[in-house]
Parts: C-alpha cells; sequence; structure tokens
C-alpha cells in the first residue's frame, strides 16, 4: 500500500512540475565576454599589485588607505 502511495505521489509531482524554461543564447556576446576573460584579462597584474605592493591591510591603516586610493585610480581608468 505504502509503494503505491509512494509511486503516485512521484507521478503526480513529475505531472506537475514546470517545464524547463528555454532561452535564445546570443553565442556572438558570449564568444567576445569569453575572448576579453581569457586575452586582455588584468586579474593577475591587479592581484599582484595588491598583494604584493601593498600587502596585508588592516581596515584604517595607511596600507588601506593606498590600496584603496589604487583601487580607485586603477576603476577609474578602467571608465568604471
Amino acid at each position: 500500500m505504502r509503494s503505491h502511495l509512494l509511486l503516485a505521489a512521484v507521478a503526480f509531482g513529475l505531472a506537475t512540475a514546470p517545464a524547463p524554461a528555454t532561452e535564445n543564447l546570443d553565442w556572438a556576446t558570449i564568444g567576445r565576454i569569453r575572448d576579453e576573460g581569457f586575452r586582455r584579462s588584468q586579474l593577475m597584474e591587479t592581484a599582484a599589485q595588491l598583494t604584493d605592493v601593498y600587502g596585508p591591510r588592516l581596515s584604517g591603516s595607511p596600507q588601506y588607505k593606498k590600496a584603496a586610493e589604487w583601487a580607485r585610480q586603477q576603476l577609474a581608468s578602467w571608465g568604471l
């Protein structure tokens, strides 16, 4: 009896589950994003600057203020 109820509950759940949504992907845009990330990423340079040049920083410390100013200037130079 329990197996019949379990089977009925599973069947009901599958029957009422929403169909997966489909969307059109813009593969050209995805390709441009991937190209930007793989060929022109500045992640390593940014990480090296913050870790090697400014090192560990406590909130409100001079190193924190210098790193924050560098980050502000860098983001501004990127147009952000």
